[in-house]
């Protein structure tokens, strides 16, 4: 990069890239002193040699941040928003020399502007998952390291409580989880959990990708752990998702099942046909509920906002 000053990498274009890329190790060691603001591009000169072509930021225009005060300057590939002052350390975090991104609590943030508290809670969800989808093949990943956890998204927007959005981030983060393993398994645990008031179904699945050990019984089982993909190990009753392109291998899928339940655990297979249908899926939710031993009292509008959940978590109305 020529010149001297620093480029941001914001807003947008820094969750596309955060979530499309193995980017945990670094985040988890970027610099707490550098504050790249006070030397941060402001004009189009001084942003030419930006390669906005770069298939990790999720298209043009490519958000950048410059100081609040500066001269806004955008172009057909460039477009420059204000980064609020008194940011906290760890705001950012070196990409490479004078490039930098937005770390992924001020993304979240950001975030809370431009997102409803729905699709931030699902943004939240997604930036502490284990997995990443990588960008040139669309191929799920496991991430090396998390990015973020919903305790320093949470302490990141208290430490903020006068930036825009800063309330509804918070209100958002109520209904985040961590340890993802998949952009179905976020769907799916917030569709699930979320408050009868917001369309969800209220139920108490505390754990995402929680692994169940063998233990005394690892000598009779196939496996010495098992991971299940949305659980209450307090009950012993976990939901896994068997998506279209799931392997058929009955057999296994049934023995897997017996030894869980040998364990103690009582698993509710989700099949990707009765996820997109919204009444197949309300009856599933309702069979869980009953051995949870949990009541779901729906109100008369209850519907429509289960319609309007499913819209903005992405799936089928």
């Amino acid at each position: 990069m020529n010149g001297e000053q620093n480029i941001i990498i914001g807003d947008e274009s820094a969750l596309f890239a955060l979530l499309h890329s193995d980017w945990g190790i670094r985040v988890s060691q970027q610099s707490t002193v550098t504050d790249p603001l006070t030397s941060c591009a402001e004009t189009l000169a001084q942003l030419s040699s930006f390669n906005t072509d770069h298939p990790l930021y999720g298209g043009k225009p490519v958000k950048l941040l410059i100081p609040a005060g500066a001269q806004r300057r955008s172009s057909e590939g460039i477009l420059c928003r204000f980064a609020p002052p008194g940011l906290p350390e760890r705001s950012f975090f070196l990409l490479r020399e004078r490039l930098y991104m937005t770390s992924p609590e001020l993304t979240f943030l950001r975030m809370a502007a431009f997102r409803t508290e729905v699709q931030l809670a699902r943004i939240a969800t997604d930036l502490c998952a284990r997995y990443y989808i990588d960008a040139p093949t669309g191929k799920i990943e496991d991430r090396a390291a998390f990015l973020s956890t919903p305790e320093k998204l949470r302490s990141y927007c208290r430490a903020l409580p006068d930036i825009r959005g800063s309330k509804k981030a918070l209100e958002a983060l109520r209904w985040a989880h961590q340890n993802s393993g998949s952009p179905i398994e976020t769907q799916v645990q917030l569709l699930l959990t979320m408050p009868l008031a917001r369309g969800g179904f209220a139920l108490p699945l505390t754990h995402m990708n929680f692994d169940v050990k063998a233990g005394r019984l690892a000598r009779i089982m196939e496996q010495n752990q098992y991971s299940i993909d949305c659980a209450n190990p307090d009950l012993g009753i976990g939901i896994e998702y068997d998506g279209h392109d799931y392997h058929q291998d009955t057999a296994a899928d049934k023995r897997r099942r017996n030894e869980l339940r040998a364990l103690g655990w009582d698993i509710f297979p989700l099949e990707g046909d009765t996820l997109e249908d919204p009444d197949r899926m309300c009856r599933f939710a309702e069979t869980v509920a009953r051995a949870m031993h949990v009541r779901i009292r729906r109100s008369r509008a209850w519907a429509g906002k289960y319609l309007a959940l499913r819209k903005e978590l992405g799936l089928k109305e």
